[in-house]
């Protein structure tokens, strides 16, 4: 199947123009930071109630119990949809009661984690970087705590990288956005699909208007994963083979960032290096950068912030010899081994009903994010047609390890180790070559 919108069609209000690939080849599906808006709600929902939710799910008879239930802050939308979502919950379900907890994203992480360490495990939970409950054995096979017909709805390509003890929360779709007025300006005829082609586009672009940033690039620790894939998996690279052993000082690791260098060192790419990618998205919306590879959350974004910007949206290019591909990173859903059996049920329980299409798809539709699940797939493309490309790559999906117990570090390590090959501290392989010690220390597990 194929995007079938042509690169030079442009609407005269949002402008989305997407194009043409099939669905190997697509928009790269990653890391689900979403807005970089960030909210925190801190109680028990108090929305009412609506009939369409209560139809999701029936009274289920759960024994009386209290849980806690975090979700990071995807959007300013986020805690409204999701107390929503408990309040309904809790309507069929008298005499659960369920905490709904989140944080501002730089806190997240340590909050759950305070709350593991204490012996207060939540008994739902969203995360990205679970691997370090993992090495602590804090968290649940799934088989204990997702019904199986909700495993069986999951895209099986999505559930590998949860290492069994999580199941994906959402998705996000990875490609270029395009600003159709300054790529039209420069000559830029077509989305670049190549590395050579995006080098010569960005040249191009940085001749048109040298006040313009040609295109963003995030090395911080927000983003760095993904920024880093575009140009490891163009190459043909991956951050980790099969036995578990991570490939930073590899070959085709020094071949993307040498090329992430030459951009750099020519003005072609952000020059902030401390920027993160909310920042750089907030430059894309301000006509100041032109192309900024980010997620299809970001249609939201532009939809809100910007609905006059015409834009396209094009592939993450690839090298010589690469066949073009997706890249998926999702988020997940965990659950603790700290709570009672009545806690248990009622987690297992919360997560079913948050993933009904009835729940699912107006949270996901707001927030600008994919589904996971088959059922919901036809519903969404519905509420949320602009997001139709995006979803139709989902089965063209390639990970990076963020289950993995050292993502984390790995993360933190390589948005060093990037920002001191691009500020010229140190030279490409000396960098990757200590990031791979620093990386060869840590225990597996």
């Amino acid at each position: 199947m194929t995007l079938d919108r042509p690169v030079g069609r442009r609407r005269k209000k949002v402008g989305a123009a997407f194009v043409g690939l099939t669905a190997a080849s697509a928009l790269v599906l990653a890391a689900c930071g979403g807005s970089s808006t960030t909210s925190t709600s801190t109680a028990a929902a108090s929305s009412e109630p609506s009939a369409a939710a209560s139809l999701a799910t029936s009274a289920t008879g759960l024994a009386p119990a209290e849980i806690t239930f975090f979700m990071g802050p995807y959007s300013d939308k986020t805690p409204d949809a999701m107390n929503t979502i408990v309040a309904n919950f809790q309507a069929a379900n008298p005499g659960v009661t369920v905490n709904y907890q989140s944080a501002p994203w730089e806190t997240y992480d340590e909050k759950i984690a305070t709350a593991a360490k204490a012996g207060d495990g939540p008994a739902l939970a969203m995360e990205y970087t679970f691997g370090k409950f993992v090495s602590d054995g804090f968290l649940r096979p799934v088989e204990e705590w997702v019904a199986p017909e909700l495993l069986a709805d999951i895209y099986p390509a999505l559930l590998g990288p949860g290492n069994g003890v999580a199941i994906p929360d959402l998705a996000s779709v990875r490609g270029s956005f395009l600003n159709s007025a300054l790529t039209e300006k420069a000559g830029v005829a077509a989305a670049p699909t190549t590395l050579e082609e995006l080098t010569a586009a960005l040249k191009a672009l940085k001749a048109a208007d040298p006040k313009v940033t040609p295109m963003g690039f995030v090395s911080t620790s927000d983003d760095v994963g993904a920024s880093f894939s575009y140009y490891l998996f163009g190459v043909g690279g991956e951050w980790i083979d099969a036995s578990g052993k991570y490939l930073l000082n590899s070959p085709k690791s020094v071949e993307a960032l040498t090329y992430i260098k030459g951009l750099y060192d020519e003005g072609l790419i952000e020059q902030d290096v401390t920027a993160n990618r909310g920042a750089q998205e907030e430059r894309f919306l301000a006509g100041k950068t032109a192309i900024m590879p980010t997620g299809n959350f970001f249609v939201a974004t532009l939809k809100d912030k910007a609905p006059d910007l015409a834009y396209q949206v094009g592939p993450t290019p690839h090298g010589a010899g690469v066949a073009p591909f997706a890249v998926a990173v999702t988020d997940y859903f965990i659950s603790f081994t700290q709570q009672t059996p009545e806690q248990d049920a009622a987690g297992s329980a919360l997560v079913k009903f948050i993933m009904t299409p009835e729940n699912y798809v107006p949270w996901l539709a707001s927030d600008g994010f994919l589904p996971v699940t088959a059922s919901a797939a036809e519903p969404f493309r519905a509420a949320a047609p602009e997001q139709a490309p995006f979803l139709d790559n989902l089965a063209s999906a390639k990970f990076f390890p963020s289950g993995d117990a050292r993502w984390a570090k790995v993360v933190e390590t390589m948005s060093t180790s990037i920002q001191s090959v691009l500020l010229g501290r140190q030279g490409v392989q000396e960098a990757l070559d200590e990031a791979q010690a620093t990386i060869d220390a840590l225990p597996a597990e």
